[in-house]
């Protein structure tokens, strides 16, 4: 990353730490994001993906890795233009492990936050998993773990969804995040994400039986839309939030395919506490690029297929405003 973009983001996260503590007061910030693949370039045995290797088909580097860190960390400090302050609350897809997210941290601006790390390793072929970060100085951590997917009849286990429940420092809220990244549509006739759904209700279920005033936040790559049986079995415990578009114009989703948006990333929260939260498609333009063929704008992933494009993912991150006065 050229001397500007750092020079930028120190000078971001400089004026967000002003705003921090007054606006967190009444609201949390939290920001979904599939990051497309965010392996390390080493092999690490039979749970990875041997194409994310230097000598793969993606010839995967450190070099590529620190410019798609460094770009992470630029969308993180960049939300403060917009929101005050960096996300209290930060939900990734397809994270590989636990050293991604501390190469994040650690050599970066963000060195400089007081975020903490939420990682389990899953049981995903490909070594992909899900991640949290919260920010400790507002959040308490009291319990983490991974709820495990089985689909009916099969041996082998599906992408599990990571829980954390979180208490507010201040007001003494509790947080439960449940971090989701569904069954792929290739290869998939939907049984896999209907599984998914039944694991995140039993479990949203539970916590409403016993603390129906806590608040509870699904977020994450559901790899479906709205009107899908998947999603539509949540309802009324948990309905989805149709978000707003803050960044460049013409953004109708949160992926776009053959010159189609779909919106397939989600937030979702109980029908009660809808009210509360206002949510937004964020899409500076840093993370878009022009497509040709289908004309207008699109996600800059990192791959096309076994070619490398150099962008960040090919999702837009998620962002929610969630008011403390439900």
């Amino acid at each position: 990353m050229g001397r500007m973009c750092v020079v930028l983001m120190c000078f971001i996260l400089g004026i967000s730490s002003q705003f921090a503590v007054a606006q967190s007061k009444d609201s949390l910030l939290v920001l979904s994001w599939n990051l497309e693949n965010w392996f390390d370039p080493i092999w690490h045995g039979e749970q990875d993906d041997p194409a994310f290797t230097p000598g793969g088909e993606k010839h995967w580097t450190w070099t590529r890795l620190r410019e798609k860190r460094d770009r992470i960390a630029l969308l993180l400090v960049s939300v403060s233009g917009d929101w005050g302050r960096i996300p209290d609350v930060v939900a990734f897809c397809e994270v590989e492990n636990r050293r991604v997210l501390e190469i994040l941290l650690e050599e970066t601006v963000l060195v400089k936050s007081d975020y903490v790390i939420v990682h389990f390793e899953g049981p995903d072929r490909r070594g992909i998993d899900c991640a949290l970060l919260y920010r400790s100085e507002q959040l308490e951590l009291l319990a983490a773990g991974l709820l495990p997917v089985h689909p009916p009849g099969s041996p082998r286990s599906l992408r599990s969804i990571l829980y954390a429940l979180l208490k507010d420092r201040c007001e003494g809220m509790y947080y439960h995040f449940f971090v989701n990244h569904w069954p792929s549509r290739l290869g998939d006739t939907g049984a896999g994400r209907i599984q998914a759904a039944h694991v995140l209700l039993r479990s949203v279920d539970s916590i409403l039986q016993v603390a129906a005033m806590d608040r509870i936040i699904a977020v994450g790559d559901f790899n479906t839309n709205a009107q899908s049986p998947a999603l539509a079995s949540l309802a009324p415990q948990l309905v989805p939030l149709y978000p707003g578009v803050r960044g460049e114009k013409g953004i109708a989703g949160s992926v776009r395919y053959r010159g189609v948006w779909e919106l397939i990333d989600w937030m979702l929260v109980p029908a009660g506490q809808k009210a509360s939260v206002t949510t937004w498609i964020y899409a500076p333009a840093f993370l878009l690029e022009e497509e040709k063929r289908w004309m207008g704008k699109r996600p800059h992933r990192t791959y096309q297929g076994p070619r490398y494009l150099g962008g960040v993912s090919d999702h837009l991150p998620i962002v929610g405003l969630f008011s403390k006065n439900v």
